[in-house]
């Protein structure tokens, strides 16, 4: 069991690892990305059309695999300055109870990933491209933190 354990312990932290990679590689694409619109537009007057929407579900790829990153590495948003002074007894409990909300939160996004964006967002309103990019995001998100767990 012990061995199990740390070879998902092993496999968690090299997809963590491949997370950041990934993550990285966005950032500096976004930041190209976004460079050659502002040239494009204010030094040509030649905006390009493709920029704001390529650079948005690369925005959306960004955090949500930063959720992942931040969630391994015990960072996500918390109190920690409220949590931190209570008793310890109350730490773990509030712990307990924040990773079943992850939990519920993750379960229920994977199984309905496609249906919240169905539900609050116009399909007129998405490319198709950018539709499909944000359904996978959400999925993608939601398995990255259960397992991360």
């Amino acid at each position: 069991m012990q061995n199990f354990i740390k070879q998902i312990d092993y496999f968690s932290t090299q997809l963590n690892v491949f997370i950041y990679k990934i993550t990285g590689v966005l950032i500096l694409v976004q930041f190209g990305i976004v460079i050659n619109g502002v040239f494009f537009r204010y030094i040509l007057n030649n905006p390009l059309s493709w920029v704001l929407p390529i650079s948005r579900i690369i925005l959306v790829w960004t955090g949500l695999l930063g959720v992942s990153i931040a969630f391994k590495e015990g960072e996500h948003v918390a109190l920690k300055g409220f949590v931190s002074n209570l008793p310890v007894t109350i730490q773990k409990i509030i712990l307990f109870f924040g990773y079943i909300l992850i939990i519920i939160f993750s379960v229920s996004g994977v199984r309905s990933s496609h249906l919240t964006f169905l539900l609050n967002v116009k399909c007129e309103d998405l490319t198709p491209m950018s539709f499909t990019k944000l359904k996978n995001a959400s999925g993608l998100k939601c398995v990255s933190l259960l397992y991360q767990m």
